[in-house]
Parts: structure tokens; C-alpha cells; sequence
């Protein structure tokens, strides 16, 4: 369950992501996920077990405050693209798929090399308005939300 505060915006995906010592999501790989360029993400980390881990997200930074968001250009949030969890430790962030990246096939992963080098590692496929994700064969279906069709 998420608990958002009054006037929080809504995201058009949301993922979870738990860490379960070596695993994400009890898989032996991460899952992939998928997003449209402009679609509000947000990213649920939780970390099981007993181990520390280092979530980070290629092309993509958020704002390290309770949104993942900056209100405004005087907001003096740090803006990163990695964060550690411990032990029963979770934080979520949003962001704007393809902000500043683009479409693509963009890994998400333990930044612990170790764990990362164990499967701890994923997609998040972001595709263009027309379903096509550069770099990974277009339309891909399993593992998250489809991409939504093409505005008519």
C-alpha cells in the first residue's frame, strides 16, 4: 500500500521493486518493466533480508525527498540516481519517463557489483508514443504495465 499526502500527483505507472537478499522480486533477474516517454513513474524500493543494497536507475534522476520531485528551481533537495536501502528499509520517487533520456531500454540494478553480477538487475523499457522502444526490437510485453497505445 501506498500512503500519499493530500495533493500529491498520481503516477501513470508504478513499480515495486524488493530486494530479497540476492534476488529482486523472488526472480532469479529482475523483472522488466515498461513506461511511455512522459509518463509519471514511480518507483517503490524495498529491501528484504539481511543484506544492504544499492537501488540505481540508468538515464533517469530524481530529487532525494519524500517525491522524487523538486517544487520548484529554489527547492535545495539533492538530485541523484542511486540510493542505499537497508534491512527492511523502502523509499519510493517519481519521475518522468525519458526526461532528459529518451526513449529506450534503460537497466535498473544493485549498484553493488557483486549482487549486480548475480542477477540483480532489470529493464526499464521506455517506449516511444508509437509502442517502439530504440534498441530492444520494439513492442515488449512481460514483466510490467504495457505500454499505452498511440494517441489517436
Amino acid at each position: 500500500m501506498v500512503v500519499r499526502r493530500r495533493g500529491d500527483p498520481l503516477p501513470d505507472r508504478q513499480f515495486t521493486i524488493v530486494f530479497n537478499d540476492m534476488t529482486i522480486n523472488i526472480l532469479p533477474k529482475g523483472p522488466d518493466f515498461t513506461a511511455t516517454v512522459g509518463d509519471r513513474v514511480e518507483i517503490v524500493s524495498i529491501t528484504h533480508g539481511e543484506y544492504y543494497h544499492t537501488f540505481h536507475l540508468h538515464g533517469h534522476r530524481w530529487a532525494d525527498n519524500r517525491t522524487g520531485l523538486l517544487d520548484g528551481p529554489e527547492d535545495a533537495a539533492r538530485v541523484i540516481d542511486n540510493k542505499i536501502t537497508g534491512p527492511a528499509d523502502s523509499f519510493g520517487f517519481q519521475f518522468v519517463a525519458g526526461e532528459g533520456a529518451g526513449a529506450g531500454a534503460w537497466m535498473y540494478h544493485c549498484h553493488v557489483q557483486s549482487h549486480s553480477d548475480m542477477g540483480m538487475a532489470g529493464l526499464l523499457l521506455i517506449a516511444k508514443p508509437d509502442g517502439t522502444v530504440p534498441g530492444h526490437g520494439g513492442h515488449h510485453g512481460h514483466g510490467g504495465a504495457s505500454p499505452r497505445p498511440p494517441a489517436q
